[in-house]
């Protein structure tokens, strides 16, 4: 009888570490595997301002340094048309690690009016993970960061917000840009 009540405590044990890391990975937006990118063609409009593209976003949670930041961009990516990927690496990385991936792809890290396109193409991609675009600096409090696409609690609310530029977790993801003609963007 005492070994019966063992093997069943053992096996509602090893059933609750189960429900625990199904849940964990669900609620937290842990998604390791590759994604792919319903829209990865994206056009950056001259005529919207970062707080009308912000607002096209319908975003539940907007950080306020965001809005009244003056960012540094490597290029400017204004009336152009671009191929997105987000870069995954499953490990610990730099931003200077990162870019220099990217350009060994003939990618260059993404600017924040790509960064916000992409996310209003594609809104239901940051529910699973954060995606930074290091092509956009500023400084807050004396702190460098790039502006990043993100989610609160259950994936339910979707965020934009600043992060600081310092090693990043592996389950971060990163947008890299490639310009296109209108022809290949049209075909993505």
């Amino acid at each position: 009888m005492k070994k019966s009540k063992g093997i069943i405590t053992l096996v509602i044990f090893i059933m609750i570490i189960f429900v625990i890391i199904f849940s964990w990975k669900k609620y937290y937006g842990f998604t390791f595997e590759k994604v792919v990118v319903e829209e990865p063609s994206i056009f950056i409009q001259c005529k919207r301002t970062l707080r009308e593209v912000l607002e096209a976003g319908c975003y539940d949670y907007l950080d306020n340094d965001l809005v009244n930041q003056k960012f540094i961009s490597k290029e400017e990516q204004c009336g152009k048309h671009y191929i997105c990927k987000p870069y995954y690496f499953d490990q610990v990385m730099e931003a200077d690690q990162v870019e220099a991936k990217m350009k060994l792809d003939g990618y260059r890290p993404a600017t924040i009016m790509a960064l916000l396109s992409f996310g209003e193409k594609n809104p239901d991609l940051q529910r699973n993970f954060p995606i930074f675009a290091l092509g956009s600096k500023t400084t807050v409090n004396g702190f460098v960061r790039s502006p990043y696409l993100g989610f609160f609690a259950t994936s339910e609310y979707r965020t934009i917000g600043l992060g600081p530029i310092l090693k990043f977790h592996p389950r971060v993801r990163f947008l890299g840009v490639k310009e296109v003609t209108q022809e290949v963007a049209r075909r993505q």
